[in-house]
This record gives structure tokens, C-alpha cells and sequence, in this order.
């Protein structure tokens, strides 16, 4: 009998773009077979046109003289995850074999597979849980890859944060400067059973869930307090909350966690650095047409406009004309339906005069530089929670 020995093929996982792979049988001259190659969706590998459809198809071959028969396999580019099967049948009647090494429990069939993953995004964005204090936040940055590739990718970001113009909050302020820690992610899994003011929560699953995670939403259902997981039991799926909670049955738990540890017990490894955020300088214009400099002293000032000020002990104002002698002036109060602030001392400006507005401002510039070395296995984002940095309001 002739015996087929060998079927090679790289059979790693395949990148989500067009490729082609070597594919090689191994045997004795003149042993012919038959192969199929088919993917999930059901559609047959056509050897001539090299592409995949609906209608069955499958190769007769013969291993030449050199005793290896060389094919190359072009695989499509696919949106979501797939898998090939390869079915290598021996010809019997021909006297055709395949050997016990290649398939132990089978001398006329053989099969192997491969799998192919669709790209995942790991997007990097900011976000408020607040509501009225900023204009559109501005859109993340997208690394797309791989699942879990392991080849660095690096970018940066440069976010633009506006206040809004109403009298709710109108300024910002910085807090203090971002963290690696401001970067949340968020695990959502299914509770599995009904709990009724009970610590332990059993899940379909705890993976990416680290001690310390903050307990955020619970769907058709509330949080109690501030709960965050406190232990975890992987023999038993379940999570013990610092604070007892209400669930029912197969409801979407949401934990969130931040940092380099939480983010990376997700199989995700990113590095933030050169974290800042700055306010954008800016000036105003008094708005008092009667104005020329000789008129009584006053320390309320109307402008074209007072977006972008608050009243604060650090919120400075300078410009000409500005006396200093009783010391730094600073917004003292601020309405913005009148576009008037009031400053520590009384002054005589004149109409049209440009003032400078210090530590509060209309915009800041959020910025940091984004090191990814391992990719996520599912679409991922990352939210940099703006109200630890930057406040809006009014005062």
C-alpha cells in the first residue's frame, strides 16, 4: 500500500485579512486523495478560483515523484471569527494508505483545522458621569488588531474638553493632574441565581475581575451604597461585595476597575504616560460703554462675555489699568446671565479693555501618550473619567 504520511500547514490562528498559507502532503509517489476544505459558514474551497462559496468543491491530487505535493491556500478576509476544516481522504481502491502516525484510529481519513479572528478594538476615550458640565466630549483613539497580538502599538492623544455655556457651569477648573488610575474598564457577566440583600454574587464567569473593582450596575435593579469586590472564589464563579446587594436571575452585573493591574487582568497591556491637562489661556473684554477711566471706582465689571470664569480664591484677573497696590485681584463672584464678575477691590477700567483670566477657562487640553503591547480578545474600551481632573461650574 502507499501510504500518505504527513499533511503540513501552519496552524496558527489567522490575522482577520486576506493571507495565504503553504500546504503540503507527504508520501509515497503516486499515492492520490481527496481534499476538502470548508469553513463554518458551509462554504467549500474552490482549488481553481481560490475562494470559498456556497456550492461543494473539493480537490483530487496526486503526490509527485518528489514525494511531497505543494499547494498554497488563499483564505479571505473576514468581519468576524472563522474556522477551516481540512478533510484528507486516502484512495483505497487506488491502494492508498494514510499512515498510523498521521492518523492513528484512521487509515482513509484525516482532518485538522484552523481558526481565524476578526480584529478587536481597544479604544482609548474620555468620558463624565456628570450631566450639563461639558460640551461633546471629543472621540477616542482606536487601536485595531489581532486578539491578544502581542506587537507594540504606540499613539497619542490630544482631547479638547469645553464647558458649556450655561449658568450650571460654565468654567472649568483642574481638580489635578490624570493618573494611569483614571482609566477605567468595565467587566459586565450574567448573575447566575436571585440574591436578596446578600454580599456573595454568583456570575457566569470572573474573568477580568480583580479585588477592589468597584460594583456599578446592576440591570433591572439598583446598587446599594458603594459596594467593590472584596474577595473572589474561582471555584465557585462568585464575588463577595462590601455591600449587600438585590439581583435576579441572568441580569448583567457591570463592575468597573482602573490602573495597570485591573486593565491587565483582562489580558490587556497598555502603558499611559506623559499624562497632563492644561487650561487654554484666555481673555475678555469689558462691555461698558460709559467707561473712560474717570468714572467712581467699582469692583463689579460687566463683559462681552463671563464663560469661562469662576469665582474662586485662585482665579486671577490682569490687564491694563488693573491696580494691584491693596494686592492680586481675584474673581470674587461671577453671573453669567448679566456677563458681570466681581474682583477683590474697586477699579477705574476703561470700556474695551482686554483682561486676562488666570487658573479658569472656557477649554483644557487633556493629553497623554498610549503604549499598547498586548491587544484585547474582544472590542475593549478605555474611558479616562474626566470629573477626577476637571470640574465645570460656576464657582
Amino acid at each position: 500500500m502507499n501510504k500518505i504520511i504527513d499533511f503540513i500547514i501552519d496552524s496558527s490562528n489567522l490575522n482577520a485579512t486576506t493571507s495565504k498559507r503553504a500546504l503540503s502532503v507527504l508520501g509515497s509517489p503516486g499515492s492520490k486523495f481527496i481534499l476538502y476544505i470548508s469553513n463554518e459558514d458551509y462554504h467549500y474551497y474552490n482549488f481553481t478560483t481560490n475562494t470559498f462559496s456556497a456550492t461543494e468543491a473539493r480537490f483530487t491530487g496526486e503526490i509527485p515523484t518528489t514525494g511531497e505535493y505543494k499547494t498554497e491556500i488563499t483564505f479571505p478576509t473576514v468581519t468576524d471569527d472563522d474556522q477551516y476544516d481540512f478533510q484528507l481522504i486516502a484512495n483505497p481502491f487506488h491502494g492508498v494508505e494514510i499512515s498510523e502516525e498521521l492518523s492513528p484510529n484512521n487509515s482513509i481519513f484525516y482532518r485538522t483545522s484552523i481558526k481565524q479572528k476578526a480584529n478587536t478594538d481597544l479604544v482609548i476615550a474620555c468620558g463624565t458621569s456628570t450631566t450639563g458640565d461639558f460640551q461633546t466630549i471629543p472621540s477616542g483613539i482606536t487601536f485595531t488588531n489581532q486578539p491578544e497580538y502581542t506587537t507594540m502599538q504606540r499613539s497619542s492623544v490630544s482631547w479638547i474638553i469645553k464647558a458649556v455655556d450655561a449658568v450650571a457651569g460654565g468654567a472649568l477648573m483642574v481638580v489635578r493632574q490624570p493618573k494611569e488610575s483614571d482609566f477605567k474598564i468595565s467587566i459586565v457577566h450574567d448573575s447566575i441565581g436571585t440574591g436578596s440583600s446578600d454580599t456573595t454574587i454568583y456570575l457566569d464567569s470572573i474573568d477580568g475581575l480583580t479585588p477592589g473593582m468597584a460594583l456599578t450596575s446592576i440591570e433591572s435593579g439598583s446598587v446599594s451604597g458603594s459596594p467593590t469586590i472584596s474577595d473572589i472564589n474561582k471555584t465557585s464563579k462568585s464575588v463577595t461585595v462590601s455591600v449587600a446587594q438585590n439581583w435576579a436571575n441572568g441580569k448583567d452585573i457591570t463592575f468597573k476597575g482602573g490602573g495597570k493591574a485591573d486593565i491587565a487582568a483582562s489580558g490587556i497591556y497598555v502603558d499611559f504616560s506623559s499624562l497632563s491637562v492644561k487650561l487654554t489661556p484666555f481673555t475678555v473684554k469689558i462691555n461698558q460703554s460709559t467707561w473712560d477711566g474717570t468714572q467712581a471706582a467699582t469692583n463689579d465689571i460687566i463683559l462681552d462675555s463671563a464663560f469661562g470664569i469662576r469665582a474662586g480664591a485662585s482665579v486671577t484677573v490682569s490687564g491694563v489699568g488693573i491696580n494691584k497696590e491693596a494686592g492680586e485681584q481675584y474673581v470674587t463672584g461671577v453671573a453669567y446671565g448679566s456677563s458681570s464678575i466681581t474682583i477683590t477691590n474697586n477699579q477705574q477700567l476703561k470700556d474695551n479693555t482686554v483682561l486676562t483670566i488666570g487658573n479658569s477657562a472656557k477649554e483644557a487640553v487633556i493629553k497623554a501618550k498610549v503604549k499598547v503591547t498586548k491587544h484585547p480578545k474582544t472590542n475593549t474600551t478605555l474611558t479616562l473619567e474626566l470629573d477626577n481632573i476637571l470640574t465645570s461650574a460656576t464657582s
